[in-house]
């Protein structure tokens, strides 16, 4: 019986598929192509491999903050930041990380509300 690229890279790590798979996509920005071109197959052939070995990728646009792995509009929600501002102070600083720039937008917060 065959391998899939998944199992093969699992059996030489010691760690599961879907392991494997996380790190692959980690590795490339959640971006399926990058993740392809790196094991070698086509991206449809890598969505189905994920799909056996039981892996749902996020979607490139999440990120962690505080804690919490979702997209930029529900964390500015889930904090109370306008979006506008938090998108703004992204694109501004684009050297700096999504998280950046949440976590610039509630210290402005806090130093607008002690003067």
């Amino acid at each position: 019986m065959a391998h899939d690229w998944a199992e093969v890279r699992a059996m030489m790590n010691g760690t599961t598929p879907a392991e494997e798979l996380r790190k692959l996509a980690e590795r490339n920005n959640m971006k399926w192509e990058a993740m392809g071109r790196e094991a070698g197959i086509t991206y449809q052939a890598l969505m189905r491999i994920c799909l056996k070995h039981g892996y749902d990728k996020p979607k490139h646009s999440v990120f962690e903050f505080r804690g919490k792995t979702a997209a930029m509009l529900e964390h500015c929600r889930d904090h109370g930041i306008p979006p506008n501002t938090a998108y703004g102070m992204f694109y501004r600083n684009q050297d700096k990380s999504r998280a950046w720039s949440l976590e610039k937008c509630l210290a402005l917060r806090e130093w607008r509300a002690t003067k």
